[in-house]
């Protein structure tokens, strides 16, 4: 039987208000205030660092594959990859085929179309790279309009 390591990706914001992408388990809880006691809902990636409360919608599940970077890097749910050519393809989870797809990019109107299965064949043979994240920058606005579209 083959077994697959779920790993999940998650920005942290620690106390001087730098943020780090965090990897480990994910688990979602609840917080109860001591002093209050409503109940908060938390984002946790627990590694061998420790607990680390994200920001839900950073949450990625690593898609069990690697770039073509040297050293190679993961590829998780929502990452931006790039070929030589400048070809960018969106990492997304598609429940229609129960599997990760690579939505391809068409820019400068942020067009996004024409998925393709995400394999590591893939990656390799296109050359892909992790560029970006669609939590980060100019790419979270645009790609939070195509989700709530």
């Amino acid at each position: 039987m083959r077994t697959r390591e779920h790993l999940f990706r998650g920005k942290y914001t620690d106390g001087n208000g730098n943020q780090h992408w965090i990897v480990g388990h994910y688990t979602e809880g609840a917080y109860i205030n001591p002093n209050t006691g409503e109940e908060t809902k938390r984002y946790i990636i627990s590694n061998e660092d420790g607990l680390f409360d994200v920001a839900p919608e950073s949450v990625g599940e690593w898609t069990g594959f690697w770039d073509a970077s040297e050293p190679p890097k993961r590829v998780f749910e929502d990452d931006v990859v790039e070929s030589e050519n400048g070809i960018q393809h969106w990492v997304q989870w598609n429940d229609e085929t129960a599997g990760f797809r690579a939505y391809s990019i068409q820019l400068p109107n942020w067009v996004v179309d024409n998925d393709c299965h995400l394999s590591q064949e893939w990656i390799k043979s296109f050359n892909k790279k992790v560029v970006a994240n669609y939590y980060d920058g100019v790419f979270a606005t645009k790609c939070n309009d195509i989700k709530n579209e």
